[in-house]
Formats: structure tokens, sequence, C-alpha cells
């Protein structure tokens, strides 16, 4: 009796946290760039009262959590976050003789935004792969709203849907805030339309799920994104590439993608799609970005190795430019918050995601999850590709909350999580002292700061190396026992 009553809590418990998953996901595409002055203005708050609920389900659900594995996979998140919290103790600008203490604002939006990327990475770690399709799939009917509406926009003039209103320029960006986003959202959907279709059994339900991509090119063509376009077709040639590693369904399905989008780019160049053709080919220092990448290398030559703080990048060009921008381009961006060796670890990751992902392809001719890791992989360097002329990662945005969350499942898929057996004090034991030692090396002068960040890695590190071994020898101990 007990025991069905445990099996029947287990259930309760794992789908709700699926539930919780979906709903912040799908929302996620809702709140951030939503043309909508109310939501404008609440969009942060709805998004943290969400991350409380993550947190809870999260804290139900504790006894599936592995704190040591997880820790080891999210290493280069780890270091960025320490790395920006400690660059933020000794930041000040100088603003035409004004010196403002910017780390200080720095270490406020850090502790704002980088709790709630570790909750997403945590709990969707623990979503089932249904779940996942499902919140995967409600998104991309909101992709396909949002390119549908630009497309009604653009042949039957319709003004507004619901409340919202539709609007275009020069360029479409349907009921959002911004022509790019439209583009971004309908690449999103692409990517998830083929998901979608590449990890159905059926042929049927393969099929049907590539019938909203057409919809969503047409709805990056009315955006006239450029990032959007080069992101699909990025993402069509890293799928290809591991062509040989698909199942006979699978490649049939990713023949005709290729056939589609031969077809599309047929019909750009062909001159059906003059304006958004004439984008392409201009040269117009990517639509403005050159200027502002080049202010960035004078603003923060003196600020190389420390940045000038998390999300400081638009408060500092304002008052140095006049002008209210992001740096729109990951590299720059993580060199000017946080500085050189954050962009270090932040290559690193994305190399980390990549290499541990096509080792397991490559490697695993049996593997199930094959095609979910090829995905992962097209994805995260379609995402790194994009971000060259966008500045999402590591903030508040409905791209980067994906992609947390594909990197969560991702890693549960590599690691095979087993029930956790592990003491909860262990890693509380490697956190504690090594917070201990950021206290004593933080008030330390700017010269030694690098130094001390080596010494708290390798400290970190043996610790963490020590109770490895500690928990082999002590499993083996146990194992003898119960063998006796």
């Amino acid at each position: 009796m007990t025991k069905k009553i445990l099996s029947i809590s287990d259930l309760v418990l794992k789908r709700a946290l699926d539930i919780v998953t979906i709903i912040f996901l799908v929302m996620n595409f809702f709140i951030w760039y939503l043309n909508d002055p109310s939501i404008e203005v609440n969009k942060y708050d709805i998004y943290h009262r969400w991350i409380i609920y993550l947190l809870v389900v999260l804290i139900l659900n504790a006894y599936r959590f592995n704190p040591l594995s997880f820790f080891k996979d999210n290493i280069f998140f780890f270091l960025i976050f320490a790395l920006g919290l400690y660059n933020s103790y000794n930041i000040l600008f100088n603003f035409n003789g004004t010196v403002v203490d910017m780390g200080e604002r720095s270490r406020e939006l850090i502790l704002d935004a980088f709790p709630t990327f570790l909750v997403i990475l945590a709990v969707y770690r623990l979503i089932d792969k249904r779940a996942l399709i499902i919140g995967l799939g409600l998104v991309l009917l909101m992709m396909v709203g949002y390119s549908l509406l630009a497309i009604l926009k653009e042949h039957r003039g319709l003004e507004t849907f619901l409340s919202y209103q539709i609007v275009n320029g020069v360029r479409h960006q349907s009921i959002l805030n911004n022509p790019n986003v439209l583009g971004e959202y309908a690449f999103i959907g692409i990517f998830i339309s083929l998901f979608l279709s590449i990890i159905s059994k059926k042929y049927i339900y393969k099929i049907l799920s590539l019938i909203p991509i057409p919809i969503l090119a047409y709805g990056i063509i009315l955006s006239g994104s450029r990032t959007g376009f080069f992101m699909v077709i990025a993402l069509f040639i890293i799928i290809n590439l591991y062509f040989i590693y698909f199942n006979k369904k699978s490649k049939i399905i990713l023949i005709v993608s290729n056939i589609i989008l031969f077809i599309g780019i047929n019909i750009i160049i062909s001159g059906k799609f003059d304006y958004f053709l004439n984008r392409l080919t201009s040269n117009n220092d990517i639509g403005g970005r050159v200027p502002i990448w080049l202010n960035t290398f004078s603003m923060i030559e003196d600020f190389l190795y420390k940045g000038i703080g998390y999300s400081n990048f638009t408060y500092v060009y304002n008052e140095l430019f006049g002008k209210i921008i992001s740096p729109h381009n990951l590299l720059i961006g993580v060199v000017a918050e946080l500085g050189i060796f954050a962009l270090i670890f932040t290559v690193s990751w994305f190399a980390y995601l990549f290499i541990r992902n096509h080792n397991a392809i490559i490697k695993n001719v049996d593997n199930k999850n094959r095609k979910y890791l090829i995905l992962f992989n097209a994805f995260y360097i379609t995402f790194f590709i994009g971000q060259m002329s966008e500045y999402s990662f590591l903030k508040f945005s409905s791209i980067n909350t994906l992609f947390l969350a594909l990197q969560a499942i991702n890693f549960v898929l590599l690691n095979k999580t087993i029930s956790n057996k592990e003491c909860i004090l262990k890693i509380w034991m490697i956190l504690l002292p090594s917070y201990l030692l950021f206290l004593l090396i933080s008030n330390k002068e700017i010269s030694y700061l690098y130094i001390n960040s080596i010494i708290f890695i390798l400290i970190f590190s043996i610790a963490y190396y020590g109770l490895n071994k500690m928990d082999e020898y002590l499993n083996k101990i146990l194992l003898s026992e119960i063998l006796k």
C-alpha cells in the first residue's frame, strides 16, 4: 500500500513539473517581445513569479536531482557567474570627470538574472521528453501565428488581432516589437518543425510537422531579417552534415526538407521578393552594426579584462554616444560587459556542448537519442552564428530560455542520470569553502584579481576531484560489505 502511494505521489510530482515547465517555456515567447505596453511594464514580474513556480516544483522533485552531475555539466555557466560577480567589485567608470561605481549596478543585475537561469538549467533536467515535445509544439503554433498575422497584414490588410495592432513599415513585425524578432521567431519555428518531424516515428506526423515551414519562411521574408534567413541556411547545412547518422525515415524527411529549402531559395533569387533579395545582397554596415562595434572597442579599451559590468552596455553606451543600443554581437557584448576571460569561458561552453554531443553521435551506433543530439548541436551552432549580429545570450529573452532548456535536457540524454544516492551535503562541502574564499579575495587589489581567480578554480577542482575519489572508495567498501 505504501509503495503504491509513493508511486502515485511520484507521478503527481513529475506531472506537476512537466505542466509548469511547459507553461513557462510558452510564456517566454509571449512576454518578452510582444508589442504591448502593459506586458512591457509587467514582464519582469511575470517572469520572476514563474521562476518561483519552477523553483517550487524543482524542490518537490529534488529526490530525482543529481547536484554533482548538474555542477559538472554546467561548469562554464558557474565560471561566468562567479567571474561576473568577482569583477563587479572593482568597476569604476569615468563619465567626463564623474566617477561612477558601475560594479554595484552590475552585481545587482547579475544576482537578479543568473539565479533564474540556474533554476531553468536545473528544472528542465527533470522534464519528461513527452512534455518537451508538447511545449515545443505549442511554441511552434505561436511562431506560425506570428508569421500568419504578418502574411494577413501583407495580403489582406489585417490591422488588428484581438486588441493588438499588427505593425509594418518597410519591414513587417506582426504584433511583436521588432522585425528582427519576427525573423528570429520564424527561425525557431522552422527548427521546431524539423525537430518534431525528425523525432516522430510515423510518417503522417513527420509530414504534418513540415507543413508550417513555408509559412514561417515567408514570415522571415516579410520581416526582412537577414539574420533569421542565414540561421535557417546554417541549420539545414549542419543537420545535413550528419545525414548518414539518421535512420531511413528521417533521411527521407530531410531530403524533402532540403527540396522545400531549395525551392524557396530559387523563388527569392528569381526576383519574386526583390526587397528581401536587395537586403541580402546590400552592404550597409550589416544593418548599422559596424559603427556600434567600433565605438564599443574604444569604450572598453581600459576594461578588457574585467568588462564594464553585466547589462551595463546600454547605459554606458548611451552616456558616451547618446544612443540606447545593444552591442548586437555576442563576442563583443561578452568582452564589453564581462571581460576577455568570460569570453573564453563562453566560447569554451559552446565548444564543450558541441564536442560532447558530436562524440556521442559518432561513437554510439545504437544510441536511440542520437537524433536529439544532432538537432541540439544544430541549434547550438546556429544560435551562436545568429548571435554574431544579436546579443540575447544570458539575457532575459525567449531564445536564451530555449537554449538553456534544451541544454538541460541534452545533458540528461548524455548522462542517463541515475537515481541520486549522493549526500546533498557534499555539494555544500565544495560551495561553502569556495564562497568563503571568494569573500576573502574580493577586496584585494585588481592586479591580484586573476591570480586569485586561478587559485580559486584550482582549489575548487581539487576539492571536486577529491570528493569524487572518496565516493568511489566508499562505494567499493560498501559493495564488498554487501557481497560478504
